[in-house]
């Protein structure tokens, strides 16, 4: 019984991660950094060609003028840093111009970020032409940051981009959940457990685990060290099951689960919901997961990622509907036990497989 216990979760972890693999490289064309098509955006403003990112500025400053025209420009990302700036063919006069593209060297090796904040001299001589340089410059590198961080969304993943106090606090929290629970069954402590869940892990520092932060990864890879409480609820979430702890991250980890789970231990009438009614909304959770992988892998409406519940944590980013939904969940959840985890959540589906 338990070698067939160890083959099944053997399974269900190699669906997760070739649902996860083909959802990476349909919606993001690639695995682990890897890009399997030469180009896959040609756009009038945008090219993304393999790893790298090319702004067109000519759609993004049409009404910017040098000293005889238009100075448009080609701004090349990789990596989160501007390795090219491309200077188009114009009507400046060559003299002048050659001057005033000289400036394009200030913004190469630069973040996206920091390119698009620092403030560059126009060249003396060529002031009509640098100053142009330097507006196309600056659109095309916040139309830049913007498409980067949309390809590349760490915050709203639950993924944390660096070493903080709030990382710290919880990783320190993720440990106390994975182990803690192993060794000591008390209720109280359980309660504290799911409460700092809620306020660490949530509320405070925004680690979870969604189909965004999961897609990012596989896309991705994993970029330590401040992805190191991801690994670790990656490892509750996955490796777990292995030995025997079926739905533990579900279970003692998931911030929206401890919420519903504390939600329902508060004073008031339950719903008891028949044995029947069960079973009926578990298989509805599994066909909805597979409607939605379905739709998530075609592409035909990958967007519904964007409104799992989980990011409502991120109160100063999070979608008014996404926020609505959440607090639905745990006023239902006060008279029925972890409604959305047992019988809707698509994530939950996804890692427990069952």
């Amino acid at each position: 019984m338990q070698k067939n216990s160890i083959i099944h979760s053997l399974l269900a972890l190699s669906v997760c991660i070739i649902v996860l693999s083909v959802t990476a490289v349909r919606k993001e064309n690639r695995l682990l950094r890897h890009s399997f098509f030469k180009e896959i955006i040609a756009t009038d403003t945008l090219s993304v060609i393999g790893d790298t990112m090319v702004v067109h500025t000519a759609p993004l400053a049409d009404d910017v003028q040098g000293y005889a025209g238009k100075t448009p420009l080609d701004i090349y990302v990789s990596d989160g840093k501007v390795t090219r700036v491309v200077a188009l063919p114009n009507d400046e006069t060559p003299g002048f111009w050659k001057k005033a593209v000289t400036i394009t060297e200030s913004w190469i090796g630069k973040d996206i970020s920091e390119a698009a904040e620092i403030e560059v001299d126009a060249v003396s001589g060529a002031t009509f032409s640098s100053e142009a340089v330097k507006e196309n410059a600056r659109r095309g590198l916040a139309y830049a940051a913007k498409q980067y961080a949309e390809r590349m969304p760490d915050e709203q993943a639950g993924i944390p981009n660096s070493i903080t106090l709030k990382n710290i606090a919880a990783l320190a929290v993720l440990l106390m959940a994975m182990i803690i629970p192993l060794f000591v069954h008390n209720r109280r402590m359980h309660t504290i457990q799911l409460m700092l869940n809620v306020a660490v892990l949530g509320l405070w520092s925004g680690t979870f685990i969604n189909h965004t932060m999961l897609i990012s990864i596989a896309a991705n890879g994993i970029r330590l060290p401040s992805m190191t409480a991801s690994v670790l609820m990656l490892t509750a979430a996955l490796i777990y099951p292995l030995f025997g702890k079926k739905g533990y991250y579900c279970t003692h980890i998931c911030p929206l689960g401890s919420a519903q789970e504390i939600m329902y231990r508060l004073p008031g009438t339950k719903i008891q919901v028949g044995e029947k009614t069960i079973q009926y909304l578990v298989w509805f959770r599994r066909i909805l997961w597979a409607v939605l992988t379905c739709l998530l892998i075609t592409d035909v409406w990958s967007d519904w990622i964007a409104y799992e519940p989980f990011s409502a944590f991120l109160l100063s980013t999070a979608e008014p509907l996404v926020i609505a939904l959440a607090v639905s969940i745990l006023l239902v959840a006060i008279f029925i036990p972890r409604p959305f985890c047992r019988f809707v959540c698509p994530t939950g589906t996804l890692i427990k497989m069952k």
